[in-house]
C-alpha cells in the first residue's frame, strides 16, 4: 500500500483526501494549527466548486449549512446601486463559515489527522520523500502533498522562488448577527478602499473592508479606526463594525504563478501553488477544482510523474487566469484616482448587464468534473 502525507489541513487538504480515502492508500493529514477552524471566517462556493462536492456526496450537507446567495450588487459610497444582479446558474451559490464547511469535511474524513504538527524538513531518498515534524518525528512516504497554504514550507523544495507579493493593501474581515434585513451580497466602492457584506445562515452576516496600505495592520484599536475610515460609507456599514466582536486582519498577497508543481513526488496544491487575491471569490473554489483534478490523475494513473504532469497541464492555464484577472480587479478596485474611480463606477453603472454577466458565469459555471477525461 502506498503511502501519501498531505500537508495542511484547509479546505483543498481535505477535499483532496476525501477522494482518496476509500483507495487503495495509507494517507496521513499533517495540520501545524491547533484548531483548523481559525482559518478566516467565511467562505462563498459558486458552482464551480460546488459540482466537486455533490460528486463527493456532501452537496446537501453544504446547502443545508449555507445560505444561498440570490444576487450580488456594486454601489458607491453614499447608497446609490451602479449595478446589481440575480443569480442565474443552475446550481446555486453558498455562502458558509469556514468553521461549518471544515466541519463538514472532517466529518466525513477517516483519515488520521495531526494537529499542531508542522512540517520542519523533506528529503528525497530514492523514490520516497523523508518527511521531519516539529513533534520531533520522522516519516517517510511515496508522496507528498503540499496544501499548507501562501506560506507554504513544502513549496521551498518545490519552487525556488522569492517572498509572496504584497498587493498594496489590507484587508479586515469580521462576522455578526444580522439585524439590518440583509438578503443579497455585495461591495460599495470607495477612494481606495471597499467595503463588501455577505450573508450567512442562522442570522449571521460576514463582512470583509479593504484599505490601501499594510500599517494598518499595526492600529491597536481596530474597530475605531475602521469607523473613522469608512465613517463616510452608507448604513448600515458603520452598524455592522460596531457589532463586530473579533475582526480579523489579512495584508493581502499572492504569487505569480510558476510552472513546475512537482519535483521528487512532492506536489503542490491549492493556496501553496496559485494564491489568488480574494477579489473573485475564487480562491477557494480554484483550490477545490485542482483538489479534484489531482485525485483523479491519481487514481487513473497512479503516485507518479504522469499523474502530477496532468494534473499541472489541466490546472495550469484555469490558475493562471483566476489568479491574474483577480489582481487587476484588486488594483482597479483599491484605486485611489478620482478620475480613475468615476470612470469605473461609470462604465459599471452603463455597462450592459449580460457582458459582466456572460464573463462571470463563464468563471463560475465552470464543470471540472466533465472538462477532463482521467
Amino acid at each position: 500500500m502506498k503511502n501519501i502525507a498531505i500537508i495542511g489541513g484547509g479546505i483543498a487538504g481535505l477535499t483532496f483526501s476525501l477522494f482518496l480515502q476509500n483507495q487503495d492508500f495509507n494517507i496521513e493529514i499533517f495540520e501545524k494549527r491547533k484548531n483548523i477552524a481559525e482559518l478566516g471566517v467565511s467562505v462563498t462556493l459558486f458552482p464551480n466548486a460546488l459540482r466537486v462536492y455533490k460528486e463527493l456526496g456532501i452537496y446537501e450537507e453544504i446547502l443545508k449549512k449555507g445560505r444561498t446567495l440570490e444576487g450580488v450588487y456594486l454601489k458607491s459610497t453614499d447608497g446609490k446601486i451602479l449595478k446589481q444582479t440575480n443569480q442565474k446558474t443552475e446550481i446555486p451559490v453558498i455562502c458558509i463559515l469556514r468553521s461549518d464547511l471544515h466541519s463538514i469535511l472532517l466529518n466525513h474524513s477517516k483519515l488520521n489527522l495531526h494537529h499542531n504538527c508542522e512540517i520542519t524538513s523533506l528529503k528525497a531518498i530514492e523514490n520516497k520523500v523523508e518527511c521531519a515534524f516539529s513533534d520531533g518525528t520522522k516519516k517517510v512516504f511515496d508522496t507528498v502533498i503540499g496544501a499548507d497554504g501562501l506560506n507554504s514550507k513544502v513549496r521551498e523544495f518545490v519552487i525556488d522562488d522569492k517572498l509572496p507579493i504584497y498587493s498594496g493593501y489590507t484587508m479586515w474581515r469580521g462576522v455578526c448577527n444580522d439585524e439590518f434585513n440583509i438578503d443579497i451580497g455585495g461591495e460599495t466602492l470607495g477612494k481606495g478602499k471597499r467595503f463588501g457584506i455577505v450573508p450567512l445562515n442562522n442570522g449571521k452576516i460576514s463582512w470583509w473592508a479593504s484599505q490601501n496600505g499594510e500599517n494598518k495592520k499595526h492600529n491597536d484599536n481596530i474597530k475605531m479606526r475602521l469607523l473613522d475610515d469608512f465613517k463616510n460609507f452608507h448604513q448600515p456599514i458603520s452598524k455592522i463594525i460596531n457589532s463586530t466582536e473579533n475582526i480579523i486582519i489579512s495584508p493581502i498577497y499572492d504569487r505569480n504563478i510558476k510552472k513546475g508543481w512537482f519535483k521528487n513526488n512532492i506536489v503542490l496544491l491549492g493556496d501553496s501553488v496559485h494564491p489568488t487575491s480574494p477579489n473573485l471569490g475564487q480562491g477557494a473554489c480554484t483550490a477545490i477544482e485542482g483538489a479534484y483534478i489531482l485525485a483523479k490523475s491519481i487514481i487513473s494513473k497512479g503516485l507518479n510523474e504522469e499523474a502530477y504532469n496532468q494534473y499541472e497541464k489541466y490546472q495550469f492555464p484555469r490558475a493562471e487566469f483566476i489568479s491574474n484577472m483577480s489582481r487587476r480587479i484588486g488594483n482597479s478596485r483599491q484605486t485611489e484616482s478620482k478620475i480613475k474611480l468615476f470612470l469605473q463606477k461609470f462604465f459599471i453603472k452603463h455597462l450592459p448587464s449580460s457582458i459582466g454577466e456572460n464573463l462571470t458565469n463563464s468563471i463560475i459555471d465552470y464543470d471540472v468534473t466533465t472538462k477532463f477525461k482521467f
